[in-house]
This record gives C-alpha cells, structure tokens and sequence, in this order.
C-alpha cells in the first residue's frame, strides 16, 4: 500500500497494544490467557463506509463506532473488555492524517473502557474503506446468552429510548441540525455497566443490532415464546422531536429479561406469553403490532 504500512503501525498503533500479550504489535500473533474462574466473551463485527457510516465522517468517531458495535455486544453478557483486533481495509486515499485521527479515536475509547489493541492487519482495497474489529472480554462462569430460555413469567425490558441512531442517519441525509442524534449514529454508548449491574438478575441479553422488532424475535426464537408487547409503552418509538435532542438508538440499547418474581411495571417493559412459539414467516413483523 503507498503508505508507509510498518512505519506507520509502529508510529500510530504499537503504543495502543499496551498489553505485554500484544508484543507490541512486532509478531504475528498475541497471546491472551482468559482470568482464574472466568471464561472469554469473543465477538467480531464490520462496518463499511457507505454502509454504515458516511465516508466523510470524521475519523476519530468512525474508529469509535467501529469498537463500540463490537462493546455493545460484549455489554450485553455483563461482560469485561480486555482488548480487540483491528483490521483495516484502506483505499488508495486514505491520507495520514486520517489515521492519526483514526487512532486517536481509539484511544479515547481505549481508556474510557479499560481495553488494549491486540493486533490486527493492514491493507489496500479498491473497495470503500471497511473496518472489522474482533474484540474480547471476561466473564464469570457462566455468561448470559440470547438463548438463555427466558421463562413466560419474565418481563424484557430495554433500556434508553429507541431509535436513536436511525433519527441521527434520517438528519444527516436530510441535512438537517439534530447534534444528539447524529451524535447517536455517529458513537453508540455501550452500556456496559449496565450489563454488569445484570449480572445474576437477567436471564437473557442482546443488543438491539437488527431493530427491535427483529431482535425481539430472535430472543422470542430462542426461547420458543411469544414477547407481547405494548408499543405505547416504548419510549419515543417512532418519535423524532423538532430540536433533536431526544427521539427514536441502535447498538446502544439492549433487551434483558429478568426472573423477579413480582418486579415493577415499566412503560418499556413488554410481557412473554406461555404460548410456544410457532416459527412461521412473517412471525417476528407482527411482533409489537
């Protein structure tokens, strides 16, 4: 590739790999030893200029979004980050200077989060620029999963409101001033002290990665129930207000179910039936309806 590929891992991201198992970024390979009585959380995920974000995005929040999707799913096990893979796919105008942003980017995260660049791989595309980041965290055996078969007593909840990131990309492609929505398409919140604080309390948890409606389905798949919900109750479903400071988030919010025995009614907290789940077409669009 025309730039200066060694050189510039050594300048921009060898002092990200903090960890001694990264061996500062000079070997093929990093070594990772999971924590005494834990068991390690891996997930990987890609984003795409064009796809998943604008190409004129700033660089610092494009290197956040990218660690952040990959944060969220990791959140959603009650999960703790230790550090991630990084692989760039840069076209031929790529410049240094978006780089630098680039890893500037990560850094904040990095530190924001208690993570360490493990490794990873740089190369040239005649493609748009894409970005995957494969990350991985401790958790206490054992970790919640989707497939964790909630029981028809549980409630879901989620968390925030809805619909977030989907109101910041409708701003942008209409050009219209809307900072906190365009701020929640741009750099997704993990919420991973939320996940933590779940930790024994939810008996399943995933973020909402595909929508709500389809990723409702998934957990109402996996536990072969129904999940009735009541959209009046969802908050700021479908609802963009005029200043944008509030409205309807992706990969920032997460679905969890709770075993509580009487827990409290919440306006965002729909009800799993006892009826078996019949895998039809079509199931998961009339969910919510």
């Amino acid at each position: 590739m025309p730039l200066r590929e060694f050189a510039l891992i050594a300048d921009l991201f060898a002092p990200l790999a903090t960890s001694k198992g990264a061996l500062g970024l000079t070997d093929d390979v990093a070594l990772l030893s999971p924590r005494a009585g834990h068991e390690l959380v891996l997930t990987t995920d890609a984003i795409i200029a064009g796809v998943d974000f604008f190409a004129n995005d700033p660089p610092d929040s494009v290197a956040r979004k990218a660690l952040r999707v990959n944060l969220s799913d990791l959140a959603a096990k009650g999960a703790d980050p230790i550090g991630y893979l990084l692989t760039l796919c840069l076209p031929k105008s790529t410049n240094e200077k978006w780089l630098r942003a680039f890893a500037s980017g990560l850094a904040k995260d990095q530190k924001e989060f208690g993570l360490t660049l493990l490794g990873g791989d740089l190369s040239s595309t005649p493609g748009p620029l894409t970005i995957s980041i494969t990350a991985f965290a401790a958790c206490r055996r054992a970790g919640r999963s989707c497939a964790a078969a909630p029981s028809w007593t549980n409630l879901v909840f989620v968390s925030g409101t809805i619909g977030d990131s989907g109101g910041g990309l409708a701003a942008l492609k209409a050009k219209k001033r809307a900072p906190f929505l365009v701020d929640r398409y741009r750099v997704p919140q993990p919420r991973l002290a939320l996940g933590r604080a779940l930790r024994g309390i939810a008996s399943a948890a995933l973020d909402v990665s595909d929508g709500l409606i389809a990723d409702l389905g998934h957990l109402a798949d996996a536990s072969k129930l129904h999940i009735v919900i009541d959209a009046a109750r969802l908050p700021a479903v479908g609802r963009v207000p005029q200043d944008g400071r509030r409205g309807p988030g992706r990969r920032d919010r997460r679905r969890t179910t709770t075993r509580s025995p009487s827990p409290p009614r919440s306006p965002a907290a729909p009800r799993c039936s006892p009826r078996p789940r019949r895998r039809r077409a079509g199931d998961a669009d009339r969910l919510g309806r």
